[in-house]
């Protein structure tokens, strides 16, 4: 049986071959084209990608600065679905448990 982190591995692996495949299909159709000279392309495919690492960046910046509860509760969310109860442990935080997990 695999673990979470391989099947996540896995995925992440094949996500990221799909994208390039597909990069490489588009770049080739790009560098058929008669209209396009091949440092235009290049080019293109340069700055596209600096433009999609930028928008990372500012995004990265204010997502640094959101509150613990909302990301662990958006994860938790994820992980249980709507299936969830709020309970208060023994310390007294208010905390998320799911209701029923199915596997």
């Amino acid at each position: 049986m695999f673990s979470h982190a391989v099947a996540l591995t896995v995925a992440s692996i094949i996500a990221f071959a799909a994208a390039n495949i597909g990069d490489l299909i588009v770049l080739m159709l790009f560098f058929a084209d008669q209209r396009f000279q091949p440092w235009q392309v290049v080019l293109g495919q340069y700055l596209g990608v600096s433009a999609v690492i930028g928008l990372c960046l500012l995004g990265a910046g204010p997502a640094s600065h959101l509150p613990h509860m909302l990301i662990s509760s958006a994860r938790h969310r994820a992980h249980c679905g709507r299936a969830s109860q709020a309970f208060e442990s023994a310390d007294g935080r208010r905390t998320k448990a799911c209701a029923s997990k199915e596997l």
